[in-house]
């Protein structure tokens, strides 16, 4: 998934604000203006790993649903 996703664009920004930010006194050591790209490319990943998580328990409730309902249409025919 990682390759698919592109990163790049993110990177340049953030580049173009560490640069503007070292400018304006704002800015630290060169060594400083990789870390946002990072901590972006971090925080992209999370939040799609969160995603998929948040979708596979949304998937297993309503499996569950589905099945307790089906078990309890089949109860109630052979009792009814």
């Amino acid at each position: 998934m990682r390759v698919n996703l592109d990163f790049d664009t993110t990177a340049l920004f953030t580049e173009k604000n560490s640069f503007q930010k070292m400018r304006s006194g704002a800015g630290g050591s060169g060594s400083d203006a990789a870390d946002p790209v990072i901590s972006s490319v971090a925080l992209t990943l999370d939040a799609i790993k969160a995603g998929a998580r948040f979708q596979s328990a949304v998937a297993d409730a309503w499996l569950k649903v589905r099945t307790f309902n089906c078990r309890l249409n089949a109860l109630s025919s052979w009792v009814g």
